[in-house]
């Protein structure tokens, strides 16, 4: 029996950029049902708090939810639980590799949640959970997975640009500050398993949160890479899918203990 879902918010449980005013009354009923039920239901996100606090109390959530892309968890009223940051020094590093290889893209860090323009920025401090560069071609991102991945105490995870078009944001954080680390973490502090654990996403970031989940679930939207490797296939998040997930593994009368086939 499933005793958790680990969602992830953006093209997951809300459109892009979502502030969550379109979050329907069917879906937050869905998930009050299922807390009351003993449910535990939780966000993975790349947001900070501040952006990822209006979408995770317009939904309901009460549990613990892990945000800036898998470094840090926090409970309801944003105080931290625990946290990742990138080693003494490699902050420094990538920033190099960024303004190397994408100049003009946008940069976000863990120091706050501005966006600023990366050639514009020079010093920074060690204690870093995580680096994003906004609106960076593909190729350049090609180039900043190679100089990082495999080769530094951090990892690379790349999804389409907020900026749109055909542009990546990249995201940077400690090897030990992914959404899978930070999934397993709050597993043990809410004392569930990876087998009670339903983790759903819709990008190829979501990966980790597949790898500690026991059912893992992509949307109709969602990259043909999280497609290949989910078990189940819900409806796009234009159609209402975090609803129909919990409606389906947590709330039918005979809900599932496998899934159904794709």
């Amino acid at each position: 029996m499933y005793k958790a879902l680990i969602t992830d918010l953006d093209g997951t449980a809300v459109p892009l950029t979502s502030d969550g005013r379109e979050i329907t009354n069917s879906t937050q009923t869905a998930v009050h049902d299922a807390t009351e039920r003993g449910f535990l239901l939780a966000c993975a996100t790349g947001r900070h708090w501040e952006y990822a606090e209006p979408v995770i109390k317009r939904l309901g959530f009460t549990a613990p939810s892990i945000i800036e892309g898998g470094t840090r968890i926090v409970d309801a009223s944003g105080r931290t639980l625990w946290e990742k940051a990138l080693s003494a020094g490699v902050s420094t590093d990538i920033l190099a590799i960024f303004k190397d290889a994408a100049p003009q893209a946008i940069f976000m860090s863990s120091i706050d949640s501005g966006r600023y323009d990366l050639a514009k920025i020079h010093t920074l401090p060690d204690h870093m959970r995580f680096m994003y560069a906004i609106g960076v071609p593909a190729e350049a991102g090609a180039a900043i997975i190679r100089q990082i991945n495999g080769k530094m105490p951090a990892v690379v995870h790349v999804t389409p640009s907020w900026d749109g078009g055909e542009l990546l944001d990249v995201h940077v954080t400690h090897t030990d500050g992914t959404k899978e680390h930070a999934v397993k973490v709050w597993q043990d502090l809410q004392k569930v398993t990876i087998a009670e654990t339903v983790g759903m996403g819709d990008a190829g970031n979501d990966l980790p949160i597949f790898a500690a989940s026991g059912l893992k679930i992509a949307v109709e939207n969602a990259s043909p890479e999280l497609k290949s490797q989910a078990d189940y296939i819900a409806p796009p998040v234009t159609d209402q899918a975090l609803e129909h997930v919990i409606r389906k593994f947590f709330l039918a009368p005979t809900a599932p203990t496998k899934p159904s086939p794709k």
